[in-house]
């Protein structure tokens, strides 16, 4: 069976899942979240902080658990999960007062000089690292690396969940990409001022 095969049989088996759960099957949800639970979790604490991340998933999954029978395409479930999830991060940002300013040098033009890519230097640090550099970033760009990065979704499915135009994800990626680089450089300097093990 292709990747592709499996793929569709993957969403064709969630899709079914979700009808269950619609339809009061408590299995059907628990599997639900079980599959979901850590990337909502990973992206919760990376956007709010591991402290707040944990009230933010209760709040998630009660969500979740009153409102699916209103999900209208079941094939949708994680993008409309992962609404829920921003709306609750944004939710504990304010209450918390924790929505930093935006990042004010990530419009700079990226440099010339060839840099290695922002996931992999992001997935070479050790998780306080990543936490580290993705704790000075705005929040806006905070989410965008997480959906694509650490939770895979397509700029399209990234738009759904943030609502707004491709256009904006594809311009938040670049400069949230410049604003790690720049982290990353002040997290892991050489000698002479220049850039080591590999990081941009």
């Amino acid at each position: 069976m292709t990747a592709k095969e499996l793929g569709s049989r993957e969403r064709l088996l969630e899709h079914l899942t979700v009808l269950r759960c619609q339809a009061g099957d408590a299995d059907a949800f628990a599997r639900l979240y079980r599959k979901y639970r850590g990337g909502v979790r990973a992206y919760l604490s990376r956007f709010v902080g591991p402290d707040a991340a944990e009230d933010a998933l209760q709040e998630v999954w009660v969500t979740v658990y009153r409102r699916i029978a209103q999900l209208t395409d079941p094939g949708r479930f994680r993008v409309w999960l992962f609404r829920i999830a921003r709306s609750r991060a944004f939710d504990a940002l304010r209450r918390e007062k924790r929505r930093q300013a935006l990042w004010h040098a990530a419009a700079r033009e990226a440099s010339e000089v060839e840099k290695p890519d922002v996931e992999t230097a992001l997935w070479d640090l050790p998780d306080r690292g990543v936490e580290t550099a993705m704790a000075h970033l705005s929040p806006e760009h905070r989410e965008v690396l997480q959906l694509r990065f650490f939770q895979d979704l397509e700029y399209a499915e990234i738009a759904a969940v943030v609502g707004c135009p491709i256009g904006t994800i594809r311009s938040r990626l670049y400069h949230a990409k410049a604003a790690v680089r720049e982290v990353l450089t002040r997290m892991n300097p050489s000698p002479q001022g220049g850039r080591q093990g590999g990081v941009p």
